[in-house]
């Protein structure tokens, strides 16, 4: 069984991040095998990027654990969309996850792949965030950051 964000205070976007993650380890075999077919694709130019380009994600970022980068319980093969989507979740759940989703959501809207469910005004909000995460960041303020 793989890893699980942990979610101690029951964060609804939690819930749905760990929801889609078990879904995708139900299908992880498939994925795994799908992914030795695909062309390689190429994330500067994002040529080759599908709906259904399977990539690697880490259940536990990295920001959090570093020990786990490698670990087989850690990784998860998974769809682009859903990828999105998990980033997604994990910013919604707390905003200094933002720079996790910032480059996939550029990308997905760049090749019409995939957009953020609010469409301008979460962008809005996101690249707040993120300048807000740069300046806390700047400050070793990291960890404590929140959205105000």
């Amino acid at each position: 069984m793989k890893y699980r964000f942990p979610n101690p205070n029951n964060n609804e976007w939690i819930n749905k991040y760990n929801n889609l993650v078990d879904l995708i380890e139900s299908k992880e075999d498939y994925y795994k095998e799908y992914k030795k077919t695909q062309p390689k694709r190429n994330d500067k130019t994002h040529s080759g990027w599908t709906k259904e380009q399977v990539g690697i994600h880490h259940i536990i970022p990295k920001k959090i654990d570093m020990s786990l980068v490698k670990d087989k319980n850690n990784l998860l093969y998974i769809p682009f969309k859903e990828h999105c989507d998990l980033h997604y979740y994990l910013w919604k759940a707390n905003p200094r996850y933002a720079a996790h989703l910032w480059f996939i959501a550029i990308a997905g809207r760049k090749m019409k792949l995939w957009d953020l469910p609010g469409g301008e005004e979460e962008y809005k909000m996101l690249s707040k965030d993120i300048s807000l995460l740069r300046k806390n960041k700047s400050k070793n303020n990291y960890e404590n950051y929140k959205n105000d």
